[in-house]
């Protein structure tokens, strides 16, 4: 009867069957295609540029839409795939598929309270146009802070 090849484990210091992991420790996961992309140089210059296009503002906010309570919200800034990379790779960098949204919104437009064509017809429509094309005015609570308190 043949006993299985053993080594000891640099980690731990115990004996394991070659090729078997030590249970003790803790390995990385692949990095996904979609966290590759995020950490690449491209990605970080197409981000600021969708910044700069959009006026560094939440686009959502412009149109006073989906319990906004700033109009020209500049707070906690995300760049969005409005198409999922997990759906298509290949329009990572697509500018029309991308929009700025401040974190409140991202979130909505993940958990889909906020629909991909609402937000395509808001990426087609040019920042500094937005707000009067949706004949928005500033909010009640412009006034008003992030913490809503008053600002002075």
């Amino acid at each position: 009867m043949s006993r299985p090849m053993m080594s000891t484990c640099g980690f731990c210091g115990g004996m394991h069957r070659v090729g078997e992991r030590c249970p003790e420790r803790i390995y990385r996961k692949a990095k996904t295609v979609q966290v590759q992309l995020r950490n690449s140089g491209r990605w970080q210059r197409t981000r600021r540029e969708i910044k700069e296009r959009d006026m560094h503002l939440c686009q959502v906010c412009m149109t006073g839409r989906h319990n906004t309570l700033r109009l020209y919200n500049s707070a906690e800034l995300e760049v969005h795939h409005i198409i999922p990379l997990s759906v298509d790779v290949d329009l990572a960098y697509e500018p029309d598929n991308l929009v700025t949204l401040c974190r409140y919104h991202h979130k909505m437009a993940h958990d889909d309270k906020i629909g991909a064509d609402e937000l395509k017809t808001i990426v087609s429509i040019p920042p500094a146009l937005l707000a009067l094309n949706f004949g928005r005015s500033p909010t009640p609570h412009s006034h008003l802070n992030m913490r809503g308190r008053k600002k002075f």
